[in-house]
């Protein structure tokens, strides 16, 4: 798989939620979470294909879904992930550092994530009583367009995604 095809595929995500799931432009309906699961994630890890991969993203959100992301928790952080945060953090928007959370795994994690969903939503995972997240109609509608589009092979260029995202 090449970098252009998963940035393909984070733009389907993102239209897929912009388009079916949170079709409202404004208000608090309009606004994501994100949950960035680090979990095991080591510092090696964070350059070459995998920092162009989160660069790329970033610059697509930037670019197509500004202020669209209310809050990032970063969950399962491993202790030097704060300190390299600490680090970039003067390099980012001010109003985008006060949209990210760090948190360490375990009770730190749960709790975040209880401020921005109920337990029955909260993977169990994470200490939530949602046993079987992929079963949820929402992830059986995104399957269902990713199959989709497979079926379809879309053009290399990335087609219209948006198209293909009418059930």
């Amino acid at each position: 798989v090449t970098i252009d095809a998963l940035v393909r595929h984070y733009v389907l995500l993102h239209e897929f939620t912009w388009t079916v799931l949170a079709p409202d432009r404004d208000g608090p309906a309009s606004y994501q979470c994100v949950v960035l699961d680090v979990d095991g994630l080591q510092l090696a890890q964070c350059r070459g294909l995998r920092f162009e991969f989160v660069r790329r993203c970033a610059k697509v959100a930037r670019d197509n879904y500004p202020e669209r992301c209310s809050r990032m928790i970063v969950a399962n952080a491993p202790g030097w992930f704060a300190v390299v945060w600490k680090l970039i953090r003067p390099l980012v928007d001010p109003n985008t550092v006060g949209k990210v959370r760090i948190v360490r795994p375990g009770a730190e994690t749960l709790t975040a994530l209880r401020e921005v969903m109920d337990d029955a939503e909260i993977p169990a995972i994470y200490g939530g009583k949602n046993a079987d997240p992929a079963s949820s109609e929402d992830e059986r509608r995104l399957a269902d367009v990713i199959a989709k589009r497979a079926a379809a092979a879309t053009p290399a260029n990335g087609g219209a995604v948006r198209r293909q995202l009418t059930p």
